[in-house]
């Protein structure tokens, strides 16, 4: 279990409640490198997701670590790509709209030239659960 499964967790287990049932999905370390590529894959993924969570006749909340662009400085461990803003910008329009154009060209345009985002592998997952019949509780940790 990484930084991107532990953080949103938090946010569940710290409550005055029961703690509830937890699935934890993690995508694979190839996302690093080979984000882009992974993209029709996710999109498999998140759809037999949200087809499996349809399925629940119990209330589901999704929350998901969604990490932006890692090179916004020069002075930053991944260093500087002028591409971090637009990849920030698309993911934001992406997020306001549901328009999935954002995610699958601009976004993969800047992650392509060196964004270095983590939490873009989760987007293809996000946007087809978040398209499901039911009515989930969505929610992603920036």
């Amino acid at each position: 279990v990484g930084w991107g499964e532990v953080l949103p967790w938090t946010y569940v287990t710290n409550t005055s409640y029961d703690p509830p049932e937890i699935v934890v999905l993690s995508v694979p370390y190839s996302r690093y490198n080979h984000s882009v590529e992974m993209v029709p894959g996710l999109l498999g993924l998140g759809r037999a997701l949200a087809k499996r969570l349809d399925a629940l006749s119990r209330r589901i909340i999704y929350i998901v670590s969604s990490d932006l662009a890692h090179t916004h400085q020069a002075s930053g461990p991944y260093g500087f790509c002028d591409c971090a803003e637009k990849f920030d910008k698309a993911c934001g329009r992406w997020a306001s709209t549901m328009e999935s154009s954002y995610i699958r060209e601009e976004a993969a345009r800047e992650q392509g030239l060196g964004a270095m985002s983590c939490g873009y592998c989760v987007t293809p997952i996000t946007r087809i659960a978040h398209m499901s019949s039911q009515d989930w509780w969505f929610s992603m940790a920036c």
